[in-house]
This record gives structure tokens, sequence and C-alpha cells, in this order.
């Protein structure tokens, strides 16, 4: 397994170097802001390495060569030595259609060597939670399934995914990853501290969240924020919820992306399941800088005598948070990995992997989620 990788401006297109003598990469991953010429670009690479199948999707910001980046291109060529890759790909997703998209596409996928899945959604008409689960209805749980949404920076007004040649909103592209020789191990963390009650989720529909304990959610939540309750939506990024089925010991973060003062709800980035329990969260820099090099240090190591590629994918309510010091969590991340493991990624509108004590691939917000690819040589 080898990994090239090259950078590019939206102004100036790719930079690409000369390529090493053989190099015929299988795969190639890219990340840009979605002002860009997206499906140029994708025709560029994809005459650029021919053999590779091409995929990439729009960011709220690109991780590359350690550094936290904005309105750029990044991409890595991936060459394997025994692993085959496969994509499938769904086009004009709605929310509703997010499970069946996930069912179409692990169908496309399955095989008895299937080692991994990558996936890059659309991430604003598609619901995470549902996809994870229409994937691991089919799927199951031995098999990773990771990925991301795409991202618009701060704005959410559109986003898009590249692959055959051109770039489309609405669309889902999932990868398959085939062979023994791959191993594909994942971690995610958040550096959130739950504090507060639990509290039941006893009516929510979807992503909304209309009440906790039978109470009005938004009139709870504004309780606990005091002050910083004037400062909503944009002040919730600080105090995400937790949620988790009633007595389980797993579970996921939920950011918030709007409230109604008529209907004194909250509407969260994933589902928020009726009969779950809910807990507030706040976090500090140091706190969430630690939750994402504990991403990194769950998945271990590369095995002895394997090349590997790291692929970061954090959320856009961190770097919001997180500022200036962004870079940090970054650099925390690779801190925990042996040098020289190439790393790309991007900021997303929310993470894709299982979670400890849940069952499936899970969507996950205010997380950076971190998969590590790597084939053990023969």
């Amino acid at each position: 397994m080898r990994s090239i990788q090259f950078t590019g401006r939206l102004d100036s297109g790719w930079h690409t170097s000369t390529l090493p003598d053989g190099f015929a990469p299988q795969l190639v991953l890219w990340f840009g802001a979605r002002q860009a010429d997206a499906t140029g670009l994708q025709t560029i690479l994809q005459t650029r390495f021919p053999t590779a199948t091409v995929v990439g999707c729009s960011s709220s910001g690109e991780i590359a060569a350690g550094q936290v980046l904005d309105s750029t291109l990044v991409a890595t060529a991936i060459e394997f030595d025994q692993v085959t890759v496969k994509t499938a790909c769904v086009d004009g997703a709605e929310p509703g259609d997010s499970k069946a998209i996930g069912r179409s596409l692990s169908l496309q996928l399955q095989a008895d060597d299937l080692s991994g899945v990558i996936i890059f959604s659309d991430g604003l008409r598609i619901s995470g939670t549902a996809l994870g689960q229409g994937f691991t209805d089919l799927i199951g749980t031995g098999i990773p399934i990771c990925g991301a949404l795409a991202g618009d920076g701060a704005r959410f007004e559109q986003t898009w995914v590249a692959s055959d040649g051109t770039a489309a909103s609405g669309r889902v592209v999932a990868i398959g990853f085939y062979g023994s020789a791959l191993t594909m191990r994942f971690g995610t963390g958040g550096g959130w501290d739950r504090f507060g009650p639990e509290r039941q989720i006893t009516r929510a529909t979807d992503n909304r969240l209309f009440e906790l304990d039978g109470q009005p959610a938004l009139s709870l939540y504004k309780k606990y924020l005091g002050e910083e309750a004037a400062g909503l939506p944009g002040s919730a990024l600080h105090f995400p919820l937790f949620v988790r089925p009633a007595g389980g010991n797993g579970g996921v973060t939920r950011t918030v992306l709007g409230v109604s003062e008529n209907e004194e709800s909250i509407t969260f980035a994933g589902d928020l399941p009726m009969g779950h329990t809910a807990q507030l969260m706040h976090g500090n820099f140091e706190r969430m800088i630690a939750g994402a090099a504990d991403s990194t240090r769950q998945m271990g190591i590369p095995p002895d005598g394997s090349a590997g590629l790291v692929l970061l994918m954090s959320c856009i309510g961190r770097k919001l948070v997180l500022g200036e010091r962004v870079a940090e969590e970054v650099e925390a991340a690779l801190e925990q990995l042996p040098s020289g493991i190439p790393a790309i990624g991007f900021y997303s509108y929310g993470g894709l992997a299982p979670a400890p004590g849940l069952d499936g691939t899970q969507l996950h917000n205010q997380t950076m989620t971190a998969v590590l690819l790597s084939e053990v040589r023969t």
C-alpha cells in the first residue's frame, strides 16, 4: 500500500508533482470547499489517474499535512497491493429515503471478502442515523462501516459528493474494500462532559425534540443554559446532548441546528429516539483537544509489517467552538500515531462509525472520527 498526497486551490486547481514510476492507484479521495468546480476537478483527477476510483465531497475545512485549511483542495491517491475497491452510488437522496439508501448501497457492495466500507453522503438531505441503520440491517455489525456527511462551512446551504466523473447534491457514495490483507480500524472522541439530570425523551419526531420528561424541551434547555440561552441557537454549539437508550451504557452526541419558539422544540443534527434518555454536555478547549487525541488512540497502530493511511473527519461544530485553536485537535490526534503515517481529512456535518454499547454504525455530532486503513505486507 502506497499513498501520495497533493493539494490545490480553488483559483488554480490541483498542484501535483511527478508520480513514481509504476504508481497506479486504485482509489483517490479528495475534499474541497463547496464553491469549487467539483465536476471539473473530478474530471481532472479521473484523467490523471485512469486506473482509480475517484471519490470526493464538499467540506467545512480541509485537513492535510497536519494543518487545518480553508477554501483549498486536498487529495490522496492510494495504491493497494492486494486489496480491491468497489463503489456504489445513489442520487436524488431525500431524508425519508435514508434507510432504504443504506440498504440499497449495502446490497451492491455485499460479498464474502468485504472487509470495510467508507461512506460519503450529502450533508443536508440525508439522515445519517437512518443511513447507518440501513447498512447495518444487511451487512451486520462484523464489518466496520465509517464515513461522514459532506459540509458547507457554517452556511448549511448546499453540499455535494463527487464520483463517476461528476459531482452532485443529494448523492451518497459507499466505497467497499475487499480482501483479507486490509485492516480497517476506527475511533471516535468528543471531549464533552455530561452535567445535570438525565431526562427521558417523551416526545420527538426524527431529529426534532419536543418534550423531555413530559415538559417542553426548549424551556428546559434554556433553564440549564442560563444567560447563554440568549445566544440560541448559536450558543448551543457549546451545549450538545448525550443521547442513549434507557439503561444503556453507550450513546452518541447530538448538536443543535435550530430552535422553534412557537413549538418550544429543538432541531438536532441527528435522530432522538423516543424512550431514550438525554443529558446536557459542555466542554472546554483542553478537553475537546484531548477528545480528538482519544479518537486516534482508540484505533491503535497498524499491525507489524503493514502500511497505513489515516482519515480524519471532525465536525463543523468543533471547528466553530475551537476557533483559532482548531489546528490543535488535529495535532493532538496525529501525535498518537507513529511518525510517517499519512493523514488526510475534512470538517463535516457529522461522522459515521460504530459506537461502544450500540449496535451498528451511528451518526456522531461534535466528534472527531478517525479511520485507519492498513494493508499487511506479505
